[in-house]
């Protein structure tokens, strides 16, 4: 197992350092963890610990199971955590943008910029895709940003989508 005696060393960095090296995404640690410890832990429970997002680490239950995954020493875990935390208490901390948490969380093929369909035209189901993913998108974003960063995004994708189709085509029926 590898081992360090870095006492300042941040469990963050620690977790993702291990995975990258490991050559494990954020969602095979998280099945990992699953199939040995019996928690159901996310890839965005992952994420959250990798970037420290809002202070948070992996609890005490997890660190056996996370040294066995990462091939670690759990009292090399147990010592980022803890530095972690009293970093946390003495604000020593990297914030993570908001801009960090929608580029993260996003699917890869979503963007958050206009969608190419121009007013007027009839939104074909190619259009309709590709507005689910990125409304999918947004919403697993503000499962983590708790809406108040997400709200330009969403008001532009909701115009967006209005404006793709104009108000006379809108009918749920069509007139004979």
């Amino acid at each position: 197992m590898a081992d360090s005696n870095d006492s300042g060393e941040r469990i963050g960095e620690l977790i993702a350092g291990r995975r990258k090296h490991l050559g494990l995404s954020e969602e095979d640690v998280a099945r990992k963890l699953a199939d040995t410890s019996g928690y159901t832990p996310s890839r965005t429970d992952v994420w959250r610990w990798e970037t420290e997002y809002e202070g948070r680490t992996p609890g005490p239950q997890y660190l056996p199971h996370l040294a066995e995954v990462l091939e670690l020493d759990e009292s090399r875990l147990r010592r980022a955590r803890a530095a972690t935390k009293a970093a946390r208490r003495f604000k020593v901390s990297a914030p993570v943008s908001s801009a960090e948490v929608i580029a993260r969380l996003l699917p890869a093929d979503t963007e958050l910029s206009p969608l190419g369909t121009t007013t007027g035209r009839t939104v074909g189901a190619a259009d309709a895709e590709a507005l689910l993913r990125r409304v999918h998108g947004i919403r697993l974003a503000d499962d983590v940003l708790a809406g108040g960063d997400l709200v330009e995004a969403v008001i532009r994708e909701l115009r967006s989508g209005c404006r793709s189709r104009p108000p006379s085509r809108l009918t749920a029926s069509r007139e004979p």
